[in-house]
């Protein structure tokens, strides 16, 4: 029995070692990062007036033109803009606010001659840390409000919103979604006061800083 026995070993030794070299070799799985975006997007109030509105998009500017989820330790290295590891955004993140906004435009229908046209550049998009227990999302759009048949008569303004989160990944991403609808609702407010007459009908800046307990 003991002969048999050894003559086993023998035998099935060498396939498992055969067997694990072979795995050794194999190249190891890719990780897959996770995606995000902003969620379900909520339903504007939106007035006629924006029925003479084409949304002409956004741009961003370069270094936001990825799909990287931004953040930066202004207790440590301000001038360092780094990125979560293993987790980004489904898309460049003004593509996903252009398309949230998009949507709500396309339920007025598109003019066949516009009125205005409204254009948007995404300028800050980050998440910053003034230690390691306190963060805050920022969101910067430059919008520029203009009437085709006009070609004197443009607006335009800069939003600056800020809100604070909790100092992660996931509270960055659930940050910029809130960040993203409050955008969308000063925007339209402030595109219907200049048609309507009330706005300054001059370039004009706001910070809009939340500084609530996050939920």
């Amino acid at each position: 029995m003991r002969t048999i026995h050894r003559s086993v070993l023998l035998f099935v030794l060498p396939l498992l070692a055969g067997s694990f070299s072979a795995c050794s070799l194999l190249p190891p799985r890719a990780h897959v990062p996770t995606t995000y975006d902003f969620g379900p997007s909520p339903k504007l109030a939106t007035t006629p007036p924006l029925a003479g509105l084409v949304f002409l998009g956004f741009r961003a500017v370069p270094w936001l033109s990825g799909t990287g989820i931004h953040y930066r330790l202004l207790y440590r290295q301000a001038q360092e803009l780094r990125r979560y590891g293993g987790k980004t955004w489904l898309a460049s993140p003004g593509s996903l606010m252009a398309s949230r906004l998009a949507s709500e435009f396309a339920v007025l229908g598109l003019p066949s001659r516009p009125r205005y046209t409204l254009s948007l550049r995404l300028v800050t998009f980050e998440q910053d840390f003034s230690s390691p227990k306190s963060a805050d999302d920022r969101l910067g759009v430059i919008a520029v409000l203009r009437r085709p048949l006009r070609a004197d008569w443009q607006v335009s303004h800069d939003f600056r919103l800020t809100r604070k989160t909790p100092p992660t990944a996931g509270g960055a991403i659930r940050g910029f979604a809130v960040l993203d609808d409050r955008f969308n609702r000063q925007l339209i407010r402030w595109i219907e006061r200049e048609i309507n007459g009330r706005g300054t009908g001059k370039p004009s800046a706001f910070d809009d800083v939340d500084r609530k307990p996050p939920a």
